[in-house]
């Protein structure tokens, strides 16, 4: 399943994070470690359910795809 980025990753987990709140979550938790973090380390840490995680984590990586395809347009 390919993920939009707009897509609300939220939607039926209630009392959860919101979508952005999510993805700043595992971003920062993936910018402060020196080493590879496992999708059940980012969940525990951010008391998510795994397959949230996941879904989070390629929406990020998405953005991120997205981005340096369109700087390297630019160029």
């Amino acid at each position: 399943m390919t993920l939009d980025s707009t897509q609300d990753l939220t939607a039926n987990r209630p009392d959860s994070l919101s979508d952005l709140e999510l993805r700043a979550g595992v971003e920062a938790v993936l910018m402060i470690t020196d080493a590879p973090v496992s999708l059940v380390a980012l969940a525990t840490a951010l008391e998510q359910p795994v397959n949230v995680i996941r879904e989070a984590v390629i929406a990020l990586r998405d953005d991120y795809d997205g981005a340096s395809r369109s700087e390297e347009r630019r160029v």
